[in-house]
């Protein structure tokens, strides 16, 4: 599966002189969809360069080499050089990663069958009353 965060920060170690681990922590998701799919913020580059961070973020967009298949747009907002995935890509990776893992999907929602099961079991057949206690068979296979 393609790591989106991973590819970007490689994106922006070109345009950058920083290195791809820092970067990859700096990357984070937007909360509002409307502001992309991830967001590099540029405020903690302020200090260090002493400009604005959104100079900072319009220098970057124009510095950056987008990968095509990857990238469909990005955009500045404020402090924020936003990056926009392109919707073809983010579906093929899915795919792809449930082709690889569709045992363990699938042994996952076998378990939470059997979960399901077990608790209709033990509601309807294992019910005890408070003046009885397990002394049947019944009882003690229900606690097994």
């Amino acid at each position: 599966m393609i790591n989106f965060k991973e590819e970007i920060a490689k994106i922006i170690e070109k345009a950058i002189d920083l290195e791809y681990i820092e970067l990859v922590s700096y990357i984070e998701v937007p909360k509002e969809k409307n502001m992309g799919d991830y967001a590099f913020p540029c405020f903690r580059l302020a200090k260090t360069l002493k400009k604005a961070p959104q100079a900072i973020a319009e220098e970057v967009k124009q510095k950056l080499e987008l990968d095509e298949e990857l990238i469909e747009k990005t955009e500045v907002a404020g402090g924020y050089l936003n990056f926009y995935i392109k919707k073809q890509a983010l579906i093929k990776t899915v795919l792809n990663e449930f082709d690889l893992k569709k045992e363990e999907y699938r042994k996952i929602r076998i378990w939470k069958r059997k979960k399901y099961y077990c608790r209709i079991f033990f509601s309807k057949y294992c019910q005890t009353f408070p003046y009885r206690s397990f002394k049947n068979n019944f009882d003690r296979k229900c606690i097994i």
